[in-house]
C-alpha cells in the first residue's frame, strides 16, 4: 500500500468511538467565550482539549462536530471513514496535532473523509454545521467550487434560507437576485 498522505506525521490510530464522544459542542465553546475564557487559558484547555497518548488535541473542530452529527460516510459515493489518525502537518513548524478521518478502499488504500461546504465558501456559503457534509477527498476534489448535495433536508433548508432573504453574496452578483440564487444553488454537477 503506497502512502498517499505524505504531508502528515502520524503518531496513532484511534477508533471513531475513541474520539467522537469527546467532541465539544458549539454551546460549550460559546459558554466559555461568554465567561471571558480564551483558547489558550488553562480553563479552556481543561474543558475543550483531550490528551491522546501524550498529545493534546482541541476537540472543538468543525470537522469533528460534522462527523459526530452527520457521520463519516461520503454523501456522494458512500465511502465510509472508519478510524481517525492523530497527525500534524510536517511543514507546520509547530507541535499541534489533530485528527483526520480515514477509511480503506477495496484495494486497502487509505482515503480521507473531509468536511465539505454544501454551498461553497467561494459562493458565500457559511461555516456552519448545516452547511457541512462529509465527503471523501476524491469526491471533494471533483466537486471543487460547485454546489452539490444529495441530502433532501439540506436542499430544503437551502431553499428556505434563500426564499427568506438570507444575504449570501454569489461571486459579486447582487445579493437580492433570488432567481439567480436559486438556480445557482440548486444546480447539480454532472461530473460527480
Amino acid at each position: 500500500m503506497k502512502q498517499k498522505y505524505k504531508q502528515y506525521n502520524r503518531v496513532g490510530i484511534y477508533a471513531l468511538e475513541d474520539v467522537l464522544p469527546y467532541v465539544i459542542s458549539v454551546k460549550i465553546t460559546r459558554f466559555l467565550r461568554k465567561r471571558g475564557i480564551r483558547k489558550n487559558s488553562p480553563e479552556w484547555k481543561s474543558v475543550a482539549e483531550r490528551n491522546y497518548d501524550g498529545y493534546s488535541v482541541r476537540m472543538s473542530s468543525g470537522r469533528y462536530r460534522l462527523f459526530k452529527a452527520k457521520g463519516t460516510k461520503c454523501i456522494t459515493c458512500g465511502f465510509e471513514g472508519t478510524y481517525f489518525a492523530l497527525e500534524n502537518h510536517k511543514k507546520s513548524g509547530h507541535n499541534k496535532y489533530h485528527f483526520n478521518c480515514y477509511g480503506k478502499d477495496e484495494n486497502g488504500n487509505e482515503r480521507m473523509i473531509t468536511k465539505d461546504h454544501i454551498i461553497p465558501r467561494s459562493l458565500g456559503g457559511p461555516n456552519h454545521l448545516y452547511n457541512y457534509q462529509p465527503m471523501c477527498d476524491q469526491c471533494n476534489a471533483k466537486k471543487q467550487d460547485a454546489y452539490y448535495t444529495v441530502d433532501p433536508i439540506s436542499i430544503l433548508d437551502d431553499v428556505d434560507r434563500l426564499l427568506h432573504g438570507v444575504p449570501i453574496d454569489i461571486g459579486g452578483r447582487p445579493k437580492d437576485n433570488l432567481p439567480y440564487r436559486l438556480a445557482s444553488y440548486l444546480h447539480r454537477v454532472d461530473r460527480l
